[in-house]
């Protein structure tokens, strides 16, 4: 007896609405070191102290110091966070909440004044055009770096986490799979009468980023019939992420029975390329590709025979 399994059968779906189980950034898309050099912009803690969830010591006087814990861009700095295994999506309020070590000064001239390092936000589908946020260069309204912390408070609730939350109605998304930091703290080290002024500020510290409206991404597509008995149906991308200033070379490696098409989409589900692949009765095969002329951003591979689908998900970074 037959028995037929349909799954799914699109690119990108979500489970349900705002599920929240990763609500946080799972890769380093993109970074530029600003000017300084700290231990924390290198492994072993970078880049597992900008994923994750922010510092769960901080607080409204005491910032996160801890290099396991922060990432400092530097003056004029930039990072992009990737969100591969989940996305941003747009829903009542504000939809994402980046963490930063700010604080209150509790003591000397400036007491009970903020210290803060600013950053400017921006986000992007396809990691290539990006929508910033608009902010002011004096109140840092719209800036990130502003509120401090509360490292025990639930990072998805903006009512009590602190940090700065962005909508992405603002800037007309609807889901966003990155999100792009840059450092601006020159705009106050500049001008010594913005009320953030401070000279000991050295750029943007970053904690964490958290979806407050979260969806997790379906990224495999499974057609299965058994017949006569399991059979293992894969595919495999590697390497993964792909970092096309070390390689642009990128494998995708392939259990199938007999003859299989392989299709490449971007995150917007547009057609890259088909290949056909001509195997055996069951047997590993392996497709090469340059990855050269594709921006960063994620991807999806289908492999599909005449009876099985399934994609595998990929990310590129310059």
């Amino acid at each position: 007896m037959k028995n037929l399994i349909l799954l799914f059968l699109t690119l990108i779906t979500f489970n349900s609405a705002f599920a929240q189980s990763d609500p946080f950034a799972d890769s380093v898309a993109l970074f530029i070191k600003g000017t300084g050099s700290w231990v924390n912009q290198n492994p072993p803690y970078f880049p597992d102290n900008v994923l994750g969830p922010p510092a769960s010591n901080a607080s409204y006087t005491v910032p996160a110091v801890s290099p396991d814990d922060i990432c400092s861009l530097g003056l004029g700095g930039e990072i992009v966070l990737a969100f591969t295994n989940n996305a941003i999506v747009d829903g009542d309020g504000p939809d994402f909440t980046v963490f930063e070590n700010a604080f209150q000064i509790l003591y000397g001239p400036r007491a009970g004044e903020i210290f803060a390092e600013p950053g400017k936000v921006a986000v992007s589908k396809d990691g290539v055009n990006f929508f910033e946020f608009p902010f002011d260069s004096l109140t840092l309204n719209g800036c990130a770096g502003v509120t401090p912390t509360n490292g025990s408070a639930d990072p998805t609730n903006p009512d009590s986490s602190g940090g700065d939350s962005f909508d992405l109605a603002t800037v007309g998304l609807d889901t966003a799979y990155f999100v792009k930091i840059t450092d601006i703290t020159s705009i106050i080290l500049s001008d010594t009468s913005n009320p953030y002024y401070d000279y000991t500020a050295n750029g943007f510290d970053l904690d964490a980023v958290a979806a407050i409206h979260s969806a997790d991404i379906i990224s495999g597509i499974e057609d299965r019939e058994n017949d006569s008995g399991p059979y293992e149906f894969q595919i495999n991308v590697f390497p993964n992420p792909v970092e096309k200033s070390k390689s642009s070379s990128v494998s995708i490696e392939v259990q199938s029975k007999g003859n299989t098409e392989i299709t490449l989409y971007n995150i917007l589900g547009q057609q890259i390329f088909v290949r056909r692949l001509t195997g055996s009765i069951s047997e590993k095969q392996i497709l090469k590709f340059n990855a050269q002329n594709l921006s960063a951003g994620i991807y999806f591979v289908e492999a599909k025979t005449e009876r099985f689908s399934s994609t595998a998900k990929f990310l590129i970074i310059k």
